[in-house]
């Protein structure tokens, strides 16, 4: 692995590339992290991941959001329309770093979300698989504000919050505004040669998903349902090997 700093003098990203194991082939995937505790929660499963793409011979990229982890910026300052441009950045850099033209994505919950808004927006990918995603921002926070109101029940102590404040994470009005404004089911087509969309169980927005969402040839989403062991749940690793597994052929599949 190779840890790097990368993007605009003053608003640098946070990466870590990691090289083909095997004979190395000529495509790249950049890993989508989701936000907030969901991140730390999905870190192994990412890892885990890029492990498995790069012994498929792929270039693999993972990388931090502006105003999380390693990356600069305050969450606050942050917003949809920035991360897409970090998505763009860390393509350009794998693509850089690699020597490869064909790049897929692959977002974990609200990261996909903002890779299929980046795709729609213009971005060039290979494949863009969505892995458990919220069919939007608005419901997707709301998701979140359950799973706080959970985890804080389940803490041995009273806590207190403030305004915005989920699972730790001060989210600006601003914030809360993007996110909420995401909305799969209305995007324009997306610049991508195959679509995926993973998740653990059938929901009525995969339906939704399956009916609106499009890749640049006019073709919905492939879906696949993988029950597994591994749930999110505060303070838990997540691991699902079979999607996890199930991602790396499909991503493998198209490249040569």
């Amino acid at each position: 692995m190779e840890p790097l700093f990368f993007g605009e003098p003053g608003r640098q990203l946070f990466g870590v590339y990691e090289p083909p194991v095997a004979r190395a082939r000529k495509g790249g995937v950049v890993l989508c992290c989701p936000l907030v505790q969901e991140c730390s929660i999905g870190h192994f499963a990412l890892r885990r991941l890029a492990g498995l793409l790069a012994r498929e011979g792929l270039h693999v990229f993972r990388f931090d959001w502006s105003g999380t982890g390693d990356s600069a910026g305050d969450i606050e300052d942050a917003d949809v329309t920035r991360w897409c441009s970090d998505l763009r950045q860390a393509v350009g850099e794998l693509a850089d770093l690699a020597g490869v033209r064909r790049v897929s994505a692959v977002g974990l919950r609200f990261g996909g979300a903002i890779a299929a808004v980046a795709a729609s927006g213009g971005l060039e990918l290979a494949d863009l698989v969505l892995w458990d995603p919220p069919l939007g921002g608005r419901d997707h926070l709301e998701a979140i504000r359950a799973f706080d109101r959970q985890h804080r029940l389940d803490l041995p102590y009273a806590t207190t919050i403030g305004p915005g404040e989920l699972l730790g994470y001060a989210l600006s009005l601003q914030l809360r505004a993007s996110i909420e404004s995401v909305d799969l089911a209305a995007l324009a087509p997306c610049r991508a040669d195959r679509l995926f969309v993973f998740a653990p169980e059938r929901r009525s927005e995969h339906g939704i998903l399956g009916e609106t969402l499009r890749d640049r040839h006019g073709r919905g989403p492939h879906l696949a349902f993988l029950a597994e062991e591994a749930a999110w749940r505060p303070g838990a690793a997540f691991v699902p090997s079979r999607t996890i597994q199930a991602i790396a052929s499909a991503v493998a599949s198209s490249a040569t």
